[in-house]
């Protein structure tokens, strides 16, 4: 009887055993899948803000760059709807420090061109004189380093990244 006794307590025992071990591995699989949703899910909507990011500059610099490279007052007009749309839009979405101060510096020199008023000077000296061509290389350079997808993309980045953290505009244009 006593042998029957324990030898049921062992089978007892090793079934709580089982027992205890399935419930720990159905525990473990349940916070595995939801953590495994949580990541990839953030991976994705990561994936949809970095192709938003990179559109948005694409754009920008496209945008900057034709104007830059514009050879008349109505050629530049054409692209400052565009231009605006970005500055007061999407841009802010994501823009850092940077590409706010070139974006800004970029916007002034197009109003400094408006404002000017020298019969004397051909199209070509006068955006040279706000150095369009540069601001606008400025906001492009912004841009690229804005996109960078991930915290070691940064790290990596690092040796050769051109963000600097600015206190003003003008003292982004002086660099």
């Amino acid at each position: 009887m006593l042998q029957w006794l324990v030898s049921v307590s062992e089978k007892l025992i090793g079934q709580a055993r089982l027992f205890v071990i399935v419930l720990l591995a159905a525990v473990l699989f349940t916070l595995w899948s939801v953590f495994n949703s949580l990541w990839s899910g953030s991976r994705y909507a990561s994936e949809l803000y970095y192709q938003a990011k990179l559109s948005a500059c694409l754009d920008t610099s496209r945008t900057v760059a034709a104007m830059a490279a514009a050879t008349t007052p109505q050629e530049l007009n054409q692209h400052i709807p565009r231009f605006e749309q970005l500055y007061f839009g999407e841009l802010i979405l994501f823009e850092d420090q940077s590409l706010e101060f070139s974006m800004i510096a970029f916007r002034d020199a197009i109003g400094q061109l408006a404002r000017m008023d020298d019969p004397d000077k051909t199209w070509s000296q006068a955006t040279a004189e706000v150095n369009l061509q540069n601001l606008a290389v400025r906001v492009s350079h912004a841009c690229h380093d804005n996109i960078q997808p991930t915290f070691w993309s940064q790290i990596w980045a690092s040796s050769w990244n051109r963000q600097k953290t600015f206190d003003s505009p003008a003292e982004y244009e002086n660099e």
